[in-house]
């Protein structure tokens, strides 16, 4: 199953629908983990094919990692790893070996290196069709890019930087709350709001906290009263007639 169809699986779940800010930044974050999580995943997999490539001295298709040899005493067939650098890096200790690319002329049997070439400014095929005098089959143009048109990528960054960006340009996403809110099935909502009081409320506000305490007041006075007398009263004085 590959990383979207995942993704596409994930359910979010929440307690209680969140408003149009929350959810926005809550996607936001769970987006970003899974384009994080496919880059990473993307880039392993390359290295673990270029690392098996080389452990295993599996032949790449150009023959560009092994060289087969002839034993000129036995005639059995030898392999040898690459060497590039002016023999300074070989593919059997390092997968970053590089060298100038290089057009072999079978006429000749001699190669001119064709990176120079590349920074003159004429597409890689104009290059091409200048060093074999002649143009190449081809059913369809092929333009060079666009050097002015605004990228994530440098005009100079290597296939190494373009697969560590898992070689996407621009990661597209659709959120909509409104989506959002129509499936989770709101059944009730509740909702607060700031504002200024006025001088009408405030006024307002005060007489009926005033007429209350009236209120409260006139029953509780005569009860206070009532028991202050009782508590701190004299004892009445019996007077004994002859």
């Amino acid at each position: 199953m590959s990383s979207l169809e995942i993704f596409k699986s994930t359910r979010f779940i929440t307690a209680q629908a969140l408003i149009k800010t929350v959810f926005e930044e809550q996607i936001d974050a769970v987006i970003q983990d899974f384009e994080t999580s496919t880059i990473d995943s993307y880039y392993e997999l390359f290295n673990l094919n270029q690392f098996s490539t080389q452990t295993n001295t599996l032949l790449s298709g150009l023959f560009s990692n092994l060289q087969i040899l002839i034993n000129i005493y036995t005639g059995g067939f030898f392999t040898a790893p690459g060497m590039y650098e002016d023999f300074t890096c070989d593919c059997d200790t390092s997968t970053w070996c590089a060298d100038p690319l290089p057009i072999d002329d079978r006429r000749t049997n001699q190669s001119d290196p064709l990176q120079p070439r590349f920074m003159i400014p004429a597409s890689c095929i104009e290059t091409i069709e200048q060093y074999l005098q002649a143009p190449l089959p081809l059913t369809r143009p092929i333009l060079p890019l666009n050097s002015s048109i605004v990228s994530r990528f440098n005009v100079s960054s290597t296939v190494n930087q373009l697969l560590s960006k898992a070689m996407t340009e621009e990661w597209e996403k659709n959120v909509s709350h409104v989506q959002y809110f129509h499936q989770c099935q709101v059944s009730s909502c509740i909702y607060s709001f700031s504002a200024k009081f006025n001088i009408i409320y405030i006024a307002t506000t005060l007489i009926g906290l005033v007429g209350g305490l009236i209120k409260i007041l006139r029953i509780l006075i005569p009860r206070i009263v009532k028991f202050i007398r009782r508590r701190f009263a004299p004892p009445p004085t019996v007077v004994n007639e002859p």
